[in-house]
């Protein structure tokens, strides 16, 4: 251990300056941080200071007996005279104004003022008059009282507290007097059904949530490159239709969508989707008997949202078999020939803390964090969009508003046309997939993303020109090979 006139010369030196850290003591003083650190905790410096907050004291202002004499005297002469504002006016802390009260004034008059002697009283039907008027009126603050009856809001806070007014009715207030603003804010063309507006309720069909007892539409995705982008859709159609800026949404510390908070939206929304969520969601009856404009835009914003585009077409997946009929009749209205499939099942984790779905594979819930999940059946329905005709059908007269599903239906298109074209065209993607190792035709079909149909019809073809050989037959799973 350091001699103790160096520790003495190191606390010093550690307390008084703040760029003082125990790294650079240890190696100026020939020692470890560990020692200095040791050091300091036997010298009784705090745990606070040694973890770095530290500070130099600014000198204390010093007053002399004639000025707090003044002071004091000010204090009694003038009864609306606070400590605080003592403290501001005299440029210094209250602490301080408080200490020489308490020296030079007698303690009887500190504590009638202290209790509320020489305060603004109001009688009882003024009192009654203020919590009426607060009660009553959204829009009335507590500050907006003060100013009125010429007092403090304190004053106001303690009439209120004093009649019941509780601090959670000061909150709801608040809130309310917030939606109510914004309720006049929503320009007068709003309640009109706009193609706008179409494509916000088909995202709130989809992947959005209506939080019917906040008054609140928010969107939360990931963070891929193509979530973004339908946020920012979400976000400017949003702000076209309504005239209000959307908030970030956040969770965990993270932005991870937008909110527009506003009653009067809701209320909108209300009129033409009175039930949300995924098992109950409907397609309003004004999108039905809409415009052709109307009813597009809806479906391009509930696609988008749900849509999963592969080589077998496009394809949306949902638990709620009743509102896929509705958009099954939509895309029949425009021509486009759809299919519901199912009953499918899969099985799911469900979250017992927060409630919220995960999949199979997840050890913790995505939306919490939480361990405690439990293993559930989900059914579900698939709406499926396939065959040439349909699809190109729906790229001309729908189609996506993002990029990736729309440079992906495209490149769909191109190799539907080039199989019409010319059926031999992918047949080399199912020699050299068989040339890898693939035997059966659901081998070869996940290798190259053709469909088991098409790759039948290679296969059968194939065994015509005696190109392949049939091996054997398990089941109803047939194995290839190619011959020597």
């Amino acid at each position: 251990m350091l001699e103790l006139s160096i520790q003495k010369e190191i606390v010093d030196e550690y307390t008084s300056n703040p760029k003082a850290v125990m790294s650079s003591l240890a190696k100026k003083y020939g020692c470890s941080p560990a020692t200095i650190r040791e050091m300091l905790i036997r010298n009784g410096v705090p745990e606070n200071v040694r973890k770095g907050k530290r500070k130099i004291p600014a000198p204390r202002k010093r007053f002399t007996e004639e000025s707090k004499r003044r002071i004091a005297k000010h204090y009694m002469s003038d009864p609306n005279a606070t400590i605080r504002s003592m403290a501001k006016e005299y440029g210094c802390h209250h602490s301080t104004i408080w200490r020489i009260l308490k020296e030079k004034v007698p303690q009887d008059i500190l504590i009638q003022r202290r209790k509320g002697v020489g305060l603004p009283k109001f009688p009882q039907n003024i009192e009654q008059e203020i919590v009426s008027k607060y009660l009553n009126n959204y829009d009335t603050a507590i500050k907006r009282l003060a100013e009125e009856y010429n007092c403090t809001p304190e004053t106001i806070t303690r009439i209120l507290r004093k009649n019941g007014v509780t601090k959670d009715f000061t909150r709801r207030k608040a809130a309310e007097a917030t939606a109510n603003k914004r309720l006049r804010r929503i320009p007068k063309d709003a309640e009109l059904l706009t193609p706008n507006k179409a494509w916000i309720l088909g995202v709130l069909c989809g992947d959005a949530h209506h939080d019917i007892k906040n008054g609140r539409l928010i969107l939360e995705s990931g963070n891929k490159r193509t979530d973004w982008e339908f946020l920012t859709l979400w976000r400017r159609r949003l702000e076209k239709v309504y005239g209000i800026k959307c908030a970030k949404w956040r969770r965990g510390g993270k932005v991870t969508g937008y909110v527009l908070t506003s009653r009067a939206v809701s209320n909108d929304i209300l009129r033409y989707l009175p039930s949300s969520g995924a098992y109950r969601w409907r397609v309003p009856k004004v999108i039905m008997e809409g415009s052709s404009e109307v009813q597009r835009e809806f479906l391009k914003a509930f696609f988008d949202s749900e849509a999963c585009v592969n080589e077998f077409g496009i394809t949306v997946k949902s638990v709620n078999v009743d509102g896929l009929k509705d958009i099954l009749q939509l895309l029949s209205i425009q021509g486009i020939t759809s299919k519901i499939i199912g009953p499918h099942y899969e099985d799911q984790k469900k979250c017992l803390i927060c409630g919220r779905r995960s999949s199979i594979g997840r050890t913790t819930c995505c939306f919490c964090g939480s361990k405690k999940l439990e293993i559930v059946t989900r059914q579900f329905y698939t709406l499926r969009i396939d065959g040439y005709r349909n699809i190109v059908k729906y790229a001309e007269k729908v189609g996506f508003d993002l990029t990736g599903k729309r440079e992906k239906l495209k490149a769909i298109i191109e190799r539907k046309r080039k199989f019409i074209v010319d059926p031999n065209w992918r047949i080399e993607e199912v020699l050299k997939a068989m040339a890898e190792g693939a035997k059966s035709s659901m081998e070869i079909a996940k290798k190259t993303g053709i469909k088991v149909a098409t790759v039948r019809y290679y296969l059968n073809m194939l065994l015509e020109r005696k190109v392949l050989r049939l091996e054997r037959v398990i089941g109803r799973r047939k194995i290839y090979n190619l011959h020597n």
